[in-house]
């Protein structure tokens, strides 16, 4: 089966009407890729994605908190290695407050995290610097 079906089935959501066609990635209609779709899902997902890419974190020795609505969850990046532990670290490099809506729009590509700060959606506390690396590897 390919990876993306054109259009949504009968009944499913909006269909394309006429020449039009939309490609629609068939693990979110089959809910197969859901589990991202959470805050959870991501934090959990991303260990995973960076330790199978350590380019992006490589030269990186810090710790990231996470405060997204009422959750907490931080990140330690060492020698290109990711671990992620909810909760909140004892001393963060760098500190994210965010909602979780606009978090989840964050890291799907729909909101851009310097207009997210800019707009005070986003707020960071700490080094600045290793906040403007986060669009490396979180996105």
């Amino acid at each position: 089966m390919s990876p993306y079906a054109v259009d949504n089935p009968t009944g499913v959501g909006v269909r394309s009407t006429g020449d039009e066609q939309r490609f629609i990635p068939t693990g979110i209609q089959e809910g197969t890729q859901m589990a991202e779709a959470t805050v959870k899902g991501f934090f959990e997902g991303l260990p995973g994605k960076l330790n199978a890419k350590p380019e992006k974190v490589a030269g990186m020795n810090c710790v990231y908190q996470f405060r997204v609505t009422d959750a907490a969850w931080n990140v330690k990046l060492t020698d290109g290695k990711v671990t992620v532990a909810e909760g909140e670290a004892a001393s963060p490099h760098c500190t994210i407050t965010i909602a979780e809506a606009d978090f989840l729009d964050l890291v799907s590509g729909k909101l851009n995290g310097q207009m997210a700060f800019l707009t005070g959606k986003l707020k960071v506390a700490g080094d600045m610097g290793l906040a403007l690396k986060l669009g490396s590897f979180i996105g």
